[in-house]
């Protein structure tokens, strides 16, 4: 949480960055992209670092009442099938977070209708632990309507949609592409952003091999 803090310091620099990087500052910083305060992209990065700096502050009075507890992860599968990034483990337990692997919360109790413990089991075995707060963690997945209604598009084992590098994010059915978070799994904005740039060249040149087949196939039939 604390690495975590301090970045946000650099969080503006860094998405600015990384537009300029990806030829996309210029633009997104045209008269004809800041006319609308909805869309000036500048505006509301700059908006979101002040935002970001007093949120800092907050983080830093959560940190010293969080620092005065004791936090324990249950996590039902083992270190290496967790989803999370092994460093985001690493700061939570730099932090003094405890993880019970191969554990499932089996039952919350409580004393006169208020949170008073849990009780854990692993290989087996319970164990009642004290609680005065319980935070369920669902995980995410991708949304699967459109998948799940279109034939044609295939995904893999956990649900992500499957693309090609030529063109760039077209899925296994032809002309319709995908990208982002569908694709890459959840991620930053800013990757996001340039996964949207490459599948949009890709559908441009989708597009205009689809013209010139049409155009040759218009030729040959002339000539006949």
């Amino acid at each position: 949480m604390k690495n975590d803090r301090n970045a946000i310091y650099d969080n503006y620099n860094n998405i600015v960055d990384a537009l300029k990087e990806y030829g996309m500052w210029d633009e997104l910083n045209s008269s004809e992209k800041t006319r609308k305060s909805y869309k000036n992209v500048p505006y509301l990065l700059e908006s979101n670092d002040v935002v970001g700096k007093k949120l800092v502050t907050f983080m830093d009075t959560m940190l010293e009442e969080i620092e005065k507890k004791q936090f324990e992860i249950i996590y039902h599968r083992t270190i290496d099938d967790m989803s999370a990034l092994h460093s985001e483990y690493d700061e939570a337990v730099a932090e003094g977070v405890k993880f019970n692997w191969e554990s499932n919360l089996v039952e919350i109790l409580d004393y006169n209708g208020t949170l008073s413990g849990v009780v854990i089991e692993h290989g087996g075995e319970r164990r009642t632990e004290k609680a005065d707060k319980v935070l369920m963690a669902i995980g995410s997945v991708p949304a699967s309507r459109i998948v799940s209604t279109t034939k044609g598009i295939e995904t893999d084992e956990s649900g992500y949609v499957l693309t090609r590098e030529k063109p760039c994010g077209m899925t296994s059915r032809k002309g319709v592409f995908a990208g982002g978070d569908v694709v890459n799994r959840p991620s930053t904005v800013v990757l996001a952003m340039r996964d949207a740039k490459k599948v949009a060249e890709g559908i441009a040149q989708y597009v205009d091999a689809i013209k010139l087949l049409e155009a040759i196939n218009m030729n040959e039939h002339i000539k006949k």
